[in-house]
Parts: structure tokens; sequence; C-alpha cells
């Protein structure tokens, strides 16, 4: 897992390094995936809702403002 700061990985991602966002998803999707499940009734579910996360997350990192 990557030492970096979110906010590091995400200036890295804004400059280029798209394989960078892997670390993100490393660091957050099983958290996501259990919090989806408390939610959720079936995993697949759980699955498809964190996947969507990830993918506007993606998206939309070039408009992410640290300083915000």
């Amino acid at each position: 897992m990557s030492s970096k700061t979110d906010e590091e990985i995400a200036g890295q991602v804004q400059g280029g390094d798209l394989e960078s966002f892997g670390a993100l998803v490393e660091r957050y999707e099983e958290k996501l995936m259990r919090y989806a499940r408390r939610f959720l009734l079936s995993k697949d579910d759980a699955k498809d809702v964190v996947q969507e996360v990830f993918i506007k997350a993606y998206t939309n990192v070039q408009s992410f403002d640290a300083s915000r």
C-alpha cells in the first residue's frame, strides 16, 4: 500500500499518472465494501455500488481540489 496521502495520489493522477489511482482503490475498496454491505442485502449489489463509486471518483479526479 502506498504511503502517500490521498491528496498526493490525486495530484499524480491529475498530472497524468493514471495508474496511481489503483492505490486509492486498494486503500478504500475493502472499507467501502464493508460499508455497502451494511445497507445492501446482495454482495453483488454492494460490489456494483463500490465499482460505481470508483468510476465516479476516477471520472471526476481532475476537478479534485485538495485545498477545499
